[in-house]
């Protein structure tokens, strides 16, 4: 646990037991994201070089085997800045976890030595908000982007280097490898097959620009450098696409390189892991290492100490969390490798590090688990549920543009069977992947259609109702979502997320009472539930009631303002309440709430629409036209503005780019219009001729 109160006398004994003259080495640690241990050349050569790391290496200790204890972001930092496993910190997965503010972090024991201390990150994953900033004098990560490429990173790094006299720990983490591969050029063209390695010979590019400083500044005299992977990338490997969902060596092994002046360089064969690195880092420095820290120094490993290797525990929970599916955990013990799933697997790596062949059967499970229970309790801390914290809506919704967030809490069983291990579900895990992929691109029915299959193959999986639900909706099948909605009901009555989706369609279908009815209900229980307050602002509106409705729009504002949708139902309840009172404030509000909603998504159209209709009121038919046409460039069967864009269009006498609009509608959409719109495009082609 962290030291709350530093005794200033005991802080000045610190200070004063150097040797004179000494001065405390500075600490430079670097995490590469999805930086899987082939893909640095010094390691493997044959998909990429990786020059600027490998120079390094030559002058540093490398550790061959050296894993990770989970394969995502942020329980990885965790380990690696706490010194501690998920099972004592608490944290073990990107989604629903912080860390608390009582474990110790290295930033934090660096600085009761006199370090200034600094940060440079470059994903929201490691948004300070997730609590890792504890003990950084200042951390640096993105701002209005998810993520930084990394000479965002390594720009800002060697500015804030460049002022810095000493001693201090700098962190500096690269995100580039990360999926979606798409490295900047000249890598892009030369890696055209193997965008992955591209974006790693771009990072290792970057951190030659550091290294050049680092060495053209006198650093390397006096600083330790410490650069590994937070996990891997499977790249298809166990039929896994990315990372996060096995824990098999290609994304658990990572690359472990330490550089101090005072090392020679060697190769080191003996297991390591990410939790070394705190005590080895205190080691280097002078500073005493942590009583509770579950690492070991690696120094005496360095100078040829021998004794036997320690057991590391890993774990992969993100498919437990989001989906109920079974946990793994495992232990890796000189050579031997359990997996501890339902479907039990052993490896022996030395013969077979690539994990192609179960050897499960030549042992007996009573005794893989005299090493793991005892290696669980042991590791197991007492505060550990302190990070598991409850997220807030804009935390939620940046996480899920990385994809991690794939399902929502449901109950969790403490049996799994064989239907539940993640080898078995595979199938179900690469078709909701591969689902969310094509509902990015836009292509909604192969997204539709996948869903489907899974529904059907793993009908118990409530997650798959809820996001089935939501393309409906997206689609404007509403009827759809409400029945697949009802569906998933009936297997989880009381399940919030699903409720809540119900709720928002039947505001959508006009039912509102009874929609309005569910949200607030929700309300009662968790009145932080943005979207819910945002559709009962819906509601409200369509019952007339605008006070009401913009007092709920607020509330909505309130817990989330991030949303583009809410500020868009924002501007037309203005623009609405505009047309009824002609006050130009209230116009003023609409185009500040519009463009508010296109500050977040430019490419949103019915805020596009709304513009254009503001614009239009108050007789603007350039900037109406402008947006109006923005709309249908970035949704053409948004069928309603081609009405709105081409009788503008006839009115300022641009007769032929209205009969343009007007024939794109005729013959793409006109089995979508009903009689009514039907008639009103004839008379306006039949009066343009």
């Amino acid at each position: 646990m962290k030291q709350k109160i530093v005794i200033i006398v005991f802080f000045l004994i610190i200070l004063t037991s150097l040797s004179p003259g000494q001065k405390r080495k500075n600490v430079l640690l670097i995490t590469i994201d999805t930086l899987r241990y082939d893909r640095v050349s010094i390691y493997e050569n044959s998909f990429v070089k990786t020059p600027n790391i490998d120079k390094l290496a030559k002058k540093s200790v490398v550790f061959n085997r050296a894993f990770a204890h989970t394969p995502l972001t942020l329980p990885s930092h965790a380990n690696i800045l706490t010194g501690t496993t998920p099972l004592y910190h608490g944290i073990s997965d990107n989604n629903r976890f912080r860390l608390d503010d009582k474990f110790l972090t290295l930033a934090e024991h660096l600085k009761q030595y006199g370090y200034v201390t600094a940060a440079f990150t470059a994903s929201f994953v490691l948004n300070k908000y997730f609590k890792l900033d504890q003990g950084f004098d200042s951390y640096y990560g993105p701002d209005k982007s998810n993520e930084l490429i990394a000479e965002e990173i390594v720009g800002p790094s060697i500015k804030w280097l460049n002022k810095k006299v000493g001693p201090w720990f700098l962190w500096i983490h690269i995100w580039d490898p990360h999926a979606p591969y798409s490295p900047p050029e000249p890598f892009r063209s030369k890696f055209k097959s193997d965008p992955y390695s591209g974006e790693v010979a771009y990072t290792d590019s970057q951190l030659g620009n550091l290294f050049k400083y680092i060495k053209n500044s006198g650093l390397m005299k006096n600083t330790a450098i410490v650069l590994t992977g937070d996990h891997g990338e499977a790249l298809g490997d166990h039929g896994e696409p990315e990372h996060g969902y096995f824990a098999y060596n290609e994304t658990i092994h990572i690359p472990l390189i330490i550089y101090d002046p005072s090392l020679k360089n060697t190769t080191i064969n003996t297991n390591v892991s990410h939790v070394d690195i705190f005590p080895t880092i205190c080691e280097l420095t002078g500073v005493d290492i942590p009583e509770h820290i579950q690492g070991k120094s690696l120094l005496p490993v360095i100078k040829g100490d021998n004794k036997k290797e320690e057991t590391i525990y890993f774990e992969a929970k993100s498919a437990y969390y989001s989906k109920g599916w079974a946990p793994i955990d495992g232990f890796i013990s000189g050579n031997r490798k359990f997996i501890n799933l339902p479907i039990k697997e052993l490896y022996d790596l030395k013969n077979d590090f690539k994990e192609k062949r179960n050897i499960i059967s030549r042992v007996t499970i009573s005794e893989l688990f005299s090493t793991l229970t005892p290696l669980i309790s042991s590791l197991t801390g007492a505060d550990k549920e302190l990070s598991k914290k409850k997220i807030d809506p804009i935390a939620l919704k940046k996480l899920k543009t990385f994809g991690y967030l794939t399902g929502v809490v449901q109950e969790k069983k403490s049996n799994f069977t064989r239907e539940d291990d993640l080898k078995v579900l595979l199938p179900i895990q690469l078709k909701l992947t591969e689902a969310r992929r094509h509902e990015k691109r836009g292509n909604y029915r192969q997204a539709l259609k996948l869903l489907t299959e899974v529904r059907i193959l793993k009908p118990d999986n409530i997650s798959t109702y809820i996001s089935l639900a939501k393309l409906f909706h997206k689609t404007g099948r509403i009827r759809d979502g409400i029945e697949t909605i009802e569906e998933g009901l009936r297997k989880s009555p009381t399940n919030t997320e699903l409720l809540l989706r119900k709720g928002i369609l039947l505001v959508d279908n006009n039912q509102l009472n009874e929609g309005e009815k569910i949200l607030r209900n929700i309300l009662s229980k968790d009145p932080d539930r943005g979207e819910a307050w945002n559709y009962i602002g819906i509601s409200l509106f369509k019952k007339g009631l605008m006070g009401r409705a913009l007092e709920a729009y607020r509330r909505s504002e309130e817990i989330d303002n991030s949303s583009p949708i809410l500020y868009n139902n924002m501007g037309t309840l203005y623009l609405q309440m505009y047309l009824k009172r002609k006050d130009p404030g209230l116009h003023g509000n609409a185009l500040i709430y519009f463009k508010k909603a296109l500050e977040l998504d430019r490419k949103l159209p019915s805020a596009l629409n709304g513009l254009g209709a503001a614009y239009r009121f108050i007789g603007n038919r350039e900037e109406a036209i402008r947006y109006w046409g923005l709309a249908i460039k970035h949704k053409p069967d948004f069928i309603q503005v081609y009405f709105n864009l081409s009788i503008t269009l006839i009115d300022s006498g641009q007769k032929a780019d209205a009969a343009k609009y007007l024939l794109i509608l005729k013959n793409k959409y006109y089995s979508r219009l009903n009689t009514q719109s039907r008639k009103q495009l004839e008379r306006l082609l039949s009066e343009l001729e």
